[in-house]
């Protein structure tokens, strides 16, 4: 099993769509170097299908649409998306207390959703967000 954080320059890159690096970290094996992927030059499909190959089984993501974020829940991947912050961080609250620690790393205007629905923050606010 690995983890996935798009990256841009050590925190949790804005959108994943347009990341261009990916780090992947096995917490399984504590002591092996986390793998670094350039993805400059691929598609978004083959980003998602990269993560597969790699056995991605966790994405902890800044902003992502709903049809990829699905796609990648069809492919077995569990999504957390809507996250800021520095990528190392972010990666030991997840470690240590699982989704329930990543709340604080919502992305500014974003709370996450309850019950699996989506919901609008505010009347001017479009956000929609996902659960973490």
């Amino acid at each position: 099993m690995k983890i996935a954080i798009p990256l841009c320059r050590q925190r949790i890159a804005p959108l994943f769509e347009s990341a261009e690096t990916f780090k992947l970290i096995s917490p399984d094996n504590p002591d092996s170097e986390p793998a670094i992927r350039q993805t400059r030059c691929l598609r978004i499909d083959e980003k998602c299908h990269l993560l597969t190959s790699e056995e991605t089984r966790v994405l902890l993501c800044g902003a992502l649409s709903r049809q990829w974020q699905a796609y990648l829940q069809r492919l077995g991947i569990e999504v957390h998306a809507f996250l800021a912050g520095d990528a190392e961080e972010v990666l030991r609250a997840y470690l240590r207390d699982g989704a329930s620690g990543l709340g604080q790393y919502a992305m500014p205007g974003c709370k996450g959703n309850r019950g699996g629905r989506r919901h609008r923050l505010g009347r001017r606010n479009n956000c929609e967000c996902h659960q973490f």
